[in-house]
């Protein structure tokens, strides 16, 4: 049912892929300077389809990665940090909650935004008489299985946002009843404009949205889903 990516379309970079694969894993780490001029970046379009009851529901979202090069302190090491700008996206199902696909990935806990990079790109390294350099093939699109799709959630109570449970995309027969399955995910580059309407969508979003600060401390907790608002809208702060 879950294919391998699509054709890539072929483009070269002896260095940047280096450093930004460092830049990734540790761009929560040090200091940094204020200094953070634009690299670059691309929208991305992940879509979702899933049965229940025998009937097909079908949600999508457009969201942006930006990539900034950062000097790190005290060294002034070049850094690529990656954001994503947007917002998590629904899909309805009548008589059962709305599922909601979120910005980060989840694997038991929420460690980083979902990066669509190891989809889109594929990195290969070559040598030539003087150094190794990778090259990057930039995949169009590509078909997600189930373990590389983002986060999925659902509020057993619309009302409260302490009511949030995670849900793995092969369990949604637990809440979505008997037989119920992904029957498809993918994701793919996209001029499309980036999705917006969770503030509508959720009727206290906006209050949450005013309430947030960069600067607070984010709880997780291994044994429940506590609410938080990175996970369904991103400003891509640098």
């Amino acid at each position: 049912m879950f294919a391998g990516p699509g054709e890539p379309s072929v483009g070269s970079s002896r260095w940047t892929r280096r450093a930004a694969i460092g830049a990734i894993l540790s761009a929560g780490a040090g200091a940094v300077a204020a200094c953070s001029p634009f690299s670059g970046g691309y929208r991305f379009k992940i879509e979702i389809e899933i049965e229940v009851g025998g009937q097909r529901y079908f949600g999508k979202g457009v969201r942006e990665t930006v990539t900034r090069e950062q000097s790190a302190w005290p060294d002034q090491t070049s850094l690529l940090t990656r954001k994503t700008r947007g917002e998590a996206f629904w899909i309805d199902v009548p008589g059962f909650p709305t599922l909601f696909v979120l910005l980060p990935r989840y694997d038991g806990s929420f460690l980083q935004e979902w990066n669509p990079d190891l989809y889109l790109v594929k990195t290969e390294y070559r040598r030539d008489e003087f150094e190794r350099y990778s090259v990057d093939k930039k995949i169009d699109r590509a078909t997600l299985a189930l373990s590389q799709m983002p986060a999925l959630l659902y509020f057993k109570n619309f009302s409260d946002p302490a009511s949030g449970e995670v849900l793995a995309p092969a369990n949604i027969a637990k809440v979505y009843g008997s037989g119920a399955r992904v029957v498809r995910a993918s994701v793919a580059r996209t001029r499309e404009s980036v999705s917006r309407g969770i503030r509508r969508k959720i009727p206290w979003m906006g209050r949450e949205i005013r309430a947030y600060s960069a600067f607070d401390m984010q709880v997780q907790s291994p044994n429940r889903y506590i609410f938080n608002i990175r996970h369904f809208y991103s400003w891509g702060i640098m």
